[in-house]
């Protein structure tokens, strides 16, 4: 059996839908279609679209600020999961960010979500510390940093 082909390419407002609804199969506070669009047409936002065909199978949202970055959602459909489309969409942001001038990009992620931390943490990020209580439901986030100084590879 072929492993299937995924593309990944720039996210539009137009895409904030699919995206609303991948987050709600994902993540446990999702942004509504609105939310999402205003967010895309941010200038300062970078955001990503992984496809197999013509079917959206992940995202990510991050944005810029002088030198650094930070990642704001990413989420794989969960039947997509586990193909290291997460990875290539974190390596893309990564590639965007170093070829900015970021040096850090940083991201925060619900402490108990081992599988998304050791993502993070195999592509080179830093357990940086916890914020206690940080998520809407009063769950802690552990926060992460990537130095970009540092080879990507």
């Amino acid at each position: 059996m072929t492993t299937p082909v995924v593309e990944l390419r720039a996210a539009q407002p137009d895409d904030s839908e699919w995206i609303s609804e991948l987050e709600e199969l994902s993540l446990p506070n999702p942004w509504s279609a609105d939310a999402v669009r205003e967010t895309l047409r941010e200038p300062a936002v970078s955001s990503w679209i992984a496809e197999c065909g013509e079917t959206a199978v992940g995202f990510l949202v991050g944005r810029f600020a002088g030198d650094e970055g930070e990642i704001l959602r990413l989420a794989v459909d969960p039947a997509w999961r586990r193909g290291g489309i997460g990875g290539e969409l974190v390596a893309r942001f990564l590639l965007q960010a170093r070829n900015r001038g970021t040096r850090s990009v940083f991201l925060e992620v619900r402490a108990e979500n081992l599988p998304a931390r050791r993502l993070y943490e195999r592509l080179g990020f830093e357990l940086m510390g916890l914020r206690a209580g940080y998520c809407f439901d009063g769950a802690d986030a552990s926060v992460y940093r990537r130095d970009l100084r540092q080879p990507l590879g």
